[in-house]
């Protein structure tokens, strides 16, 4: 390569780095901001490869799994009654599939792989306390509208798209050498991302945060772990007894909405029973004509995936968990400690707020789905960096 050329790669190359801190610091702010990122990190990513005719790039076997997902959503979407609805959905799946290609391949760098925590650590921070600000204050025994991140959207997805970043602060703090004033900084943000999960009463990110927590607690089996997570509860359920009006909201979310699932989940099996390939194409799912659906999706990962893709959309998703387990699996960090032990153990945690958390609410998609595959392409980025040979 040239010195031309070489002058013009580092162009390119910077202007594909432009484009991925506009969107991982956009990402639960602004919409407009977020999309224009991510499209110029998708020409930075296309641009480099074309102007060097090397068109290959590693998917990753969890890579893989998402391509075969979006190719999945592209067969439903050809027999949706409504085409142009569904290829939103399947731009949804594009769009955080691409984040994870773009971020494990291209990240090289130790410097980059911090610059994207913090980022992530400060937006949610200051989509924590903006979403905060807007609750409180309240005439005194009214009710709290619920907490919405603002570009994430409905309380169920602010709450897990904060699940997920509290499961990467746990795993910075519990298993990487940060300095002890990152450290603080680090917990500070926790801390203030806690308070936002709780006024979100999404018990649905609840359970996915528990599991976390659970799954953290079985690998440390150490007594500063336990005392940690004891802290954490001790502080949750406080702040629940302390006041009234959001324990009330928080139990009568769980009255209301807990038979309702179960309704809106059996007649989702019918659904899908009724289109058992292909499904009914996504976004479609308040379409399906039962009287006891009114909800615009089945608050469900797994029946979401059923109704609205069918069974070769559940056999994607198989290979999309499948895949991601064998790339976790494969960049294991040789070391007990470090930010590739954090990273490793974080991306863990997400995929599990996922998994679990879906069971009561619809995972993987949006904002919190693009959350998962950064932070999982943060940890194969750190395990392949080109400072690391």
């Amino acid at each position: 390569m040239s010195f031309l050329q070489k002058k013009e790669m580092r162009y390119i190359n910077f202007i594909e780095w432009f484009g991925i801190v506009l969107m991982v610091f956009s990402l639960p702010l602004f919409e407009s901001p977020k999309n224009v990122g991510f499209l110029i990190a998708l020409l930075g990513f296309l641009w480099k490869r074309f102007y060097t005719w090397n068109l290959s790039f590693k998917f990753h076997y969890f890579g893989l799994g998402l391509t075969i997902f979006f190719i999945a959503s592209l067969i439903a979407s050809f027999f949706a009654e409504d085409l142009k609805l569904s290829l939103k959905g399947s731009w949804d799946i594009f769009r955080y599939t691409m984040v994870f290609l773009i971020i494990a391949n291209d990240v090289k760098d130790l410097k980059k792989v911090k610059i994207l925590i913090w980022l992530i650590l400060i937006s949610i921070t200051i989509g924590s306390v903006w979403g905060i600000m807007e609750v409180f204050p309240r005439p005194k025994n009214e009710p709290y509208p619920l907490l919405e991140i603002h570009s994430v959207g409905h309380a169920n997805h602010s709450g897990i798209y904060l699940a997920e970043v509290l499961s990467l602060i746990m795993a910075l703090l519990l298993f990487s050498t940060f300095k002890g004033y990152e450290k603080a900084v680090i917990a500070s943000a926790g801390i203030i991302s806690i308070i936002a999960l709780i006024l979100t009463t999404s018990y649905g990110s609840f359970i996915g945060l528990g599991a976390v927590i659970i799954a953290f607690l079985v690998i440390l089996r150490n007594k500063l772990a336990i005392s940690l997570v004891l802290i954490f509860l001790v502080g949750f359920i406080s702040f629940l007894l302390i006041d009234d009006v959001l324990k009330t909201r928080l139990f009568d979310v769980i009255y209301r909405s807990g038979p309702g699932r179960l309704v809106l989940w059996k007649d989702s099996f019918i659904a899908f029973l009724e289109n058992p390939v292909v499904g009914v194409g996504l976004n479609h799912f308040a379409m399906i004509n039962r009287e006891d659906i009114a909800a615009p999706h089945a608050h469900n990962l797994y029946f979401n995936v059923l109704v609205e893709m069918g069974g070769i959309g559940l056999l994607a998703l198989i290979i999309l968990i499948i895949g991601f387990f064998k790339t976790w699996r494969q960049n294991k960090p040789p070391t007990e400690s470090g930010l590739e032990k954090g990273l490793w153990y974080a991306s863990l945690g997400s995929v599990l707020v996922v998994l679990i958390g879906g069971i009561p609410n619809t995972t993987l998609h949006h904002e919190h789905a693009m959350l998962f595959t950064l932070i999982t392409g943060i940890m194969v980025a750190s395990s392949h960096r080109e400072d690391q040979e």
